[in-house]
């Protein structure tokens, strides 16, 4: 079982998991899952996963409390680290809301 595993089955599922279920369902789900078969449909279409305890992973993200297991990139790893470390005061300002319901108060 691997971290792409409870990645998928979570998405599948539409479950928020923080570690691997003990179930028989996602037991099940283990049995069928083909990783490598998954990681070269990922590849044909230009992504990559990049598990939780891959070097690549940004430190930042994997200190948090609930870190995902992994995250799935389009390009390459340091976009993925230099968006973690952007700082919020660098991040632009929120829309604000426009129409008929932003007028009212």
């Amino acid at each position: 079982m691997s971290e792409l595993a409870v990645a998928v089955f979570a998405a599948d599922t539409d479950a928020h998991l923080l570690d691997a279920p003990r179930t028989a369902r996602f037991a099940s789900f283990c049995r069928r899952f083909d990783e490598p078969a998954y990681l070269r449909t990922l590849a044909a279409a230009g992504l990559r996963w990049i598990a939780r305890d891959h070097p690549a992973f940004p430190s930042r993200l994997r200190a948090i409390h609930d870190p995902p297991p992994g995250l799935f990139v389009r390009g390459n790893a340091s976009s993925i680290c230099s968006i973690a470390r952007r700082s919020r005061s660098s991040a632009p300002a929120p829309a604000r809301p426009t129409g008929p319901r932003s007028q009212r108060r």
